[in-house]
């Protein structure tokens, strides 16, 4: 499944669980359709945070930060932080 088509099922439980929440950041994985369709059914903006058109290799992304952090935060390991980001950051 495509993270753009699997965006779904995450955003509709999180405005249920979490009301509150008004905008998400994801990243350049989730197409422009999961944009509306988050601003049209949960009322969740859904910003993405892209890389640099002509960047090659590592860049540190906006607001990309506060995810490591609090994946470190609540793993309180770093190593399993790095496997988790893998995971959860995979396009």
């Amino acid at each position: 499944m495509q993270d753009r088509d699997g965006g779904k099922l995450p955003l509709k439980g999180s405005r249920q669980r979490y009301p509150f929440v008004t905008r998400v950041f994801a990243d350049g994985g989730y197409a422009v359709r999961l944009i509306s369709w988050a601003a049209d059914k949960t009322h969740i903006s859904l910003e993405i945070i892209r890389r640099g058109a002509h960047t090659k290799g590592f860049e540190v992304l906006p607001r990309r930060w506060v995810v490591e952090r609090t994946f470190a935060w609540i793993f309180k390991n770093r190593r399993l932080v790095r496997m988790a980001n893998a995971l959860c950051f995979a396009t």
